[in-house]
């Protein structure tokens, strides 16, 4: 028969489990510690970051310009992008900073293709400040926190909110991005192929819809534009919900439609 353990055997059974349980927490934390370290950061307001090379503190805000010399999507913006650092060349409350991978001769002779003249630009690796994908602007304020990220080609509506956003007139004129079906109507007399998309569901459509349009629902976009919309034609999108028209706008942005138009309900 086993003799029972004495309490001097107890005592040190349970001091082993304690430091056991002791050397489990602390592999944990240090595991824990080696992931959250090696974990990629994520560019997203209430972030900070600190750019290598560049001043945050001596303006009110930075916008950051992330872009690549092969990115489709930075040239298709190019002239958005000149007319932000236009209208900063005479303002002293913000300034412009432009990222790009590649070296500086490189990113610095793609800056100069797009007509983006800047002397802020600099070679970076941009994943460590969080950026997944460009283009990405990144407005910063002058302790490197994050306040508003725009990534991608930007709808017509998104450029203007962003212009908005950094205290800028919206100067375009209109038709670079609106129609209306006074406008559809002459363009079409004129001999202009330019379709009209109706973006809602099914059964509203079929309740009630424009004349001589046709209709893809937003969720259907992606699958069906290429195969049922002519790229050579103007395609207006109309909705009843501006989010779903600016979403539908990037999917054929992103399906390189040359011209596409948002219906003016007003």
């Amino acid at each position: 028969m086993p003799l029972l353990a004495t309490p001097r055997q107890w005592i040190g059974r349970l001091l082993n489990i304690c430091l056991l349980l002791t050397l489990c927490i602390f592999v944990g934390l240090l595991i824990k510690r080696h992931y959250s370290k090696s974990k990629p950061p994520i560019i997203g307001p209430s972030a900070r970051i600190a750019i290598s090379g560049v001043d945050l503190s001596k303006s009110p805000r930075t916008l950051v310009l992330a872009v690549a010399k092969d990115c489709k999507y930075c040239t298709d913006s190019a002239r958005f992008y000149r007319r932000l650092i236009e209208d900063f060349a005479t303002r002293n409350d913000i300034q412009i900073v432009v990222l790009f991978p590649e070296s500086t001769a490189e990113g610095r002779w793609y800056l100069n293709t797009l007509g983006i003249a800047i002397e802020e630009s600099h070679q970076a690796h941009l994943s460590s400040y969080g950026i997944k994908n460009v283009p990405t602007l990144a407005l910063l304020d002058r302790n490197g926190v994050v306040n508003n990220v725009w990534v991608g080609k930007l709808p017509p509506k998104t450029e203007s909110e962003v212009m908005q956003t950094l205290g800028m007139q919206d100067t375009r004129p209109t038709e670079d991005w609106l129609v209306n079906q006074h406008e559809i109507e002459r363009r079409r007399n004129q001999g202009e192929k330019l379709i009209v998309v109706d973006l809602r569901d099914r059964n509203v459509y079929a309740l009630n819809h424009l004349p001589n349009t046709m209709n893809i629902p937003l969720d259907e976009l992606n699958a069906r534009a290429k195969n049922e919309l002519p790229q050579d034609a103007t395609v207006v999108l109309y909705s009843d919900d501006n989010a779903v028209a600016d979403r539908s706008y990037r999917i054929l942005s992103r399906q390189d439609f040359p011209r596409v138009l948002i219906l003016d309900q007003k």
